[in-house]
């Protein structure tokens, strides 16, 4: 018995497209779409049940399920079931109407989930859509000092290899400041005006001196580009 290799692509307008082998001039599309499965083979159906594949001889690891990008392949017929479901495969079964999406990646301005384990949805620089955003830990810095300690301020450490909280020089008071960058504002920042920086941190992340400058009271972020709601936060003396 040969054997057959599926692909089924849902396309923008939630039909789906069956290539069977690669045969793409015979490329089948429905939107309407059912599976049976006896043992391992699976038997893709209309929604009244008619063959919708002639050659119906598929096994579960021989589909490729794409959605943008191709998810990862059906360990199990179980497994090809869930995969389908969270495509809208079968939502035309819970009614035909138009009554909307009930998956927050199934939304037109989102991402899907596939490859964003661990990220955090946030409004992109144009502010037209969302995407997925590393969100950074200062907890997992290895020269980040911790735990952090009231009413201390931030320095490299003599040798160089790394940060640690001392107290304020005599006779200096504290200075810390937030900002939330507004895109396509410049990446200027108005000081206090007496401020000096010890540190600057950039979405939780403690900036290179050489990202950052300060003359007067401007502060200049540089060598990379802030996004709508970057938060940026000083610390110095006044």
């Amino acid at each position: 018995m040969a054997v057959n290799l599926l692909t089924i692509t849902k396309e923008p307008n939630d039909y789906f497209t069956f290539v069977l082998n690669g045969d793409t001039v015979n490329a089948i599309k429905n939107t309407r779409n059912d599976l049976l499965t006896i043992g391992n083979f699976c038997h893709f159906k209309t929604s009244n049940g008619a063959n919708l594949i002639k050659e119906q001889n598929v096994i579960y690891s021989n589909i490729t399920i794409i959605d943008g990008v191709a998810l990862p392949a059906p360990i199990s017929v179980d497994d090809l079931f869930d995969k389908l479901k969270s495509v809208g495969f079968f939502d035309w079964i819970n009614g035909t109407g138009t009554g909307g999406v009930d998956r927050f990646d199934e939304l037109a301005d989102t991402f899907q989930y596939f490859g964003k384990d661990g990220q955090v949805p946030r409004v992109n620089e144009s502010q037209l859509k969302l995407e997925a955003f590393v969100m950074p830990d200062v907890s997992k810095l290895d020269a980040f000092p911790s735990p952090l300690i009231a009413n201390k301020i931030l320095r490299v450490k003599a040798d160089g290899t790394a940060y640690e909280f001392v107290d304020l020089p005599a006779g200096t008071n504290g200075y810390v400041q937030a900002f939330d960058y507004v895109s396509p504002d410049p990446q200027t920042f108005a000081l206090a005006t007496t401020a000096n920086l010890i540190s600057v941190v950039v979405n939780g992340a403690l900036a290179d001196p050489n990202d950052w400058t300060q003359a007067g009271n401007i502060l200049t972020i540089i060598n990379y580009t802030l996004v709508t709601n970057d938060r940026i936060i000083v610390t110095g003396i006044i």
